[in-house]
């Protein structure tokens, strides 16, 4: 399998919005991702998805490594899946990603690997790596993503560490790690051993040994001295904790007591020096997290710190996984693996294994493949060079000058000596062969222009397939003004001598244009530039901006120097002068309104829970008080909420909570040195955040 890179990486937040830049076989390009739900609302809409994600169907549901989040609802709901998709492939984004499938369709041979990279070092983007994007759902077409090796997706980190694939003769050395500590929920390893045993360890050119137990950390770093082991395998307990943001495995001391070992100190220590290990397997729960925090290491969780220490690929488990759906998966990713494939590509042929033994689940999302491996290849497998074809034998040419046994003498005129003849000879065939290997040696023919004539692919293939040239299987998209499918030009240019055997690549308009030269210009400008360009002006708004003349360009919706598709409707800003917002702080709604209306402004208002204001006061405006507002464009009022610190003894994980108790709930203070609000009976409010302790932190909803 051979993939092409669709690069998604997350840059930096501004406001709401997330800034993506792409690359991709298509071109390059840029969009933005806003979120359609906020990031702490993502547990409440995994919690719809939990029945199906521990195979709740299954008999063998019970059998995982935690013992939270159940469900009796087994049908998969897609409002999570889907709100990911869409929110991640918008404008240039789906655009780019939909020509980059076309370019790579028809080809089983190929595909298109989605690299997904999120920054861990930059706090505000941190917190999208807990997002389980594995789950992309593309609803017009109804697919997940991930079920299809031609469109897996990876979590690609960029480390300072150097990778090349290292050769390797089969067998693939497994060595596998369980631990199950007393003190801690049990684990039916023995049984684990055994599927094992009787499923992948049985395959072909797979070689597996078991760590003997108590799995103690000398044990594991004396058993991985002792041969080239190519994968670590582990079973057991993982933890993460959210306080020091380092994630743990649960090893065992000589007394089977529990050990907790840092990723850091496993890769870091135990791994570091083991060259031979490609691989690193984590049947653990929480072993695919990292930290969101500022201050901490973002390389501190489980996967990340092996990602760290120089391991090409780590698969973790985001959410617990029963024992049946990580033997499905195991059972052919390993033998995957030793044909050849691409890691990401063996990743997404384990989900689909988990997906045919037990429809009815989602587990095939659970596992997260971490990869700094630029092409997916971990092991350069040797294969036996073929013997050489046998020469051909030499072919006798018989002359009939010298089988003239049966005529009569024939009388000689005086000629030239026969020594002469021979060097006659000799010249005559030297210049033969050297006109016939110029023929034969000559591999260079011209490229020929074709960037006049525009040319579809399939008219200037021929055209150069005339000058006895091949054309390249892949066209390089790029953005143009020309409709899409036209050739533009040739790689390497016309009028280049250029090799036979090699393929001329085509630079084709991949239907999009950049959005460039626009700042500075007014209105008139602006029509006349869009009438010259294959996109639309939408609607013209006004903005006010400082430091731009009246009239002019101020910004535009796609973003000016984006990528967009031909036939894009264009919103363009132009910079207006303002009014200013007066003094609303403190007011109540009604009054805010009354001064708004007074300067000529409207308004917007939304309650949020400001535990320093007044409820029903005003606290916020947006613009701030003095700044310029426009009289169509409303002022945003925010106005401090009813609701606070209550105490209901117990942690809250759904989005809302009703007051079941017939009581007002109420008390006095949390330490924190905020006043407690009031929960009346039967109310129902808004979780904003609960704590271990008791405490949650509650919105009314009716203000």
């Amino acid at each position: 399998m051979h993939y092409k890179d669709f690069i998604i990486k997350i840059e930096s937040k501004q406001g709401e919005d997330y800034i993506i830049s792409i690359q991709s076989p298509a071109g390059e390009g840029s969009s933005k991702l806003r979120l359609p739900f906020e990031l702490d609302d993502a547990a409440g809409m995994m919690q719809k998805l939990a029945g199906t994600f521990r195979g709740a169907a299954s008999p063998d549901a019970e059998v995982t490594r935690e013992m939270s989040m159940s469900s009796n609802d087994t049908s998969p709901s897609h409002e999570l899946p889907k709100a990911l998709f869409d929110s991640l492939f918008i404008g240039a984004t789906k655009t780019l990603f939909d020509q980059s499938l076309g370019m790579v369709s028809g080809d089983d041979s190929r595909g298109l690997r989605i690299k997904l990279q999120i920054d861990p070092t930059d706090s505000d983007v941190a917190a999208l790596a807990s997002l389980p994007w594995e789950l992309l759902y593309r609803e017009d077409t109804r697919d997940y993503l991930n079920l299809s090796r031609n469109t897996p997706l990876v979590r690609y980190l960029n480390v300072q560490r150097p990778f090349a694939p290292q050769a390797f003769e089969l067998p693939l050395r497994i060595l596998v790690v369980m631990s199950s500590p007393e003190g801690v929920a049990p684990l039916n390893l023995e049984q684990e051993r055994q599927l094992i045993e009787q499923s992948w360890a049985r395959q072909s050119g797979v070689e597996v040994d078991f760590l003997e137990r108590p799995a103690t950390t000398q044990r594991l770093s004396n058993k991985l001295a002792e041969k080239d082991y190519h994968v670590l395998h582990y079973m057991g307990h993982g933890d993460f904790d959210r306080t020091t943001g380092h994630g743990v495995l649960l090893l065992e001391d000589e007394n089977s007591q529990p050990l907790a070992l840092d990723g850091q100190t496993l890769g870091g220590v135990i791994l570091q020096d083991v060259k031979s290990l490609r691989l690193v397997f984590l049947n653990a729960c929480d072993t695919a997290k990292a930290t969101k925090l500022e201050g901490q290491d973002p390389f501190a969780g489980v996967a990340t710190a092996m990602i760290m220490a120089g391991i090409p690929a780590v698969v973790a488990m985001q959410f617990p996984i029963t024992d049946k759906a990580a033997v499905s998966f195991a059972g052919t990713f390993y033998p995957r693996i030793v044909s050849g494939y691409p890691v990401d590509a063996a990743v997404a042929e384990g989900r689909k294994a988990i997906k045919l033994a037990d429809p009815s689940t989602m587990e095939w999302a659970t596992p997260v493949l971490f990869m700094r491996s630029p092409d997916g290849v971990l092991f350069d497998i040797e294969k036996p060079i073929p013997k050489a074809p046998p020469l051909p034998k030499p072919i006798v040419i018989e002359t009939t000058a010298i089988r003239q046994k049966n005529k009569a003498p024939v009388s000689q005129k005086p000629s030239i000596s026969n020594a002469i003849k021979g060097l006659i000879g000799a010249a005559i065939v030297a210049v033969v062969l050297i006109v016939v290997a110029s023929f034969i040696w000559t591999t260079e023919k011209i490229i020929p222009n074709i960037t006049k004539e525009g040319y579809t692919v399939k008219q200037a293939t021929s055209v150069i397939k005339r000058a006895g040239l091949e054309v390249a299987a892949d066209t390089f998209g790029v953005p143009s003004i020309e409709k899409e499918g036209l050739v533009l030009r040739t790689d390497p240019p016309a009028g280049t001598s250029f090799d036979v055997d090699k393929g001329v690549k085509l630079v084709v308009s991949n239907g999009t244009i950049k959005l460039e030269g626009l700042e500075g210009k007014n209105e008139e400008e602006l029509r006349s530039l869009f009438d010259s360009l294959p996109v639309a002006i939408k609607t013209i708004k006004s903005e006010v901006e400082e430091g731009i003349a009246v009239g002019t360009f101020v910004r535009s919706e796609p973003a000016a120097d984006n990528i967009v598709a031909h036939a894009t409707e264009v919103t363009l800003y132009l910079a207006a002068s303002g009014i200013p917002v007066p003094e609303l702080v403190s007011l109540d709604l009604q009054q805010a309104i009354k001064a708004l209306n007074a300067v000529g402004l409207t308004h917007k208002s939304e309650y949020l829970l400001n535990l320093d204001g007044n409820s029903g006061k005003v606290f916020e405006t947006e613009p701030s008080v003095g700044k310029p507002g426009l009289a169509n464009v409303p002022v945003k009022l925010s106005i401090s909420a009813r609701g606070g610190w209550v105490y209901l003894g117990k942690v809250v994980t759904d989005g809302s909570y009703t007051n079941d108790s017939g009581k007002t709930m109420r008390a006095d203070d949390d330490n924190s040195g905020n006043r407690i609000g009031t929960l009346k009976a039967r109310e129902t409010v808004k979780v904003i955040e609960s704590k271990r302790n008791g405490w949650t932190l509650v919105q009314a909803i009716e203000q």
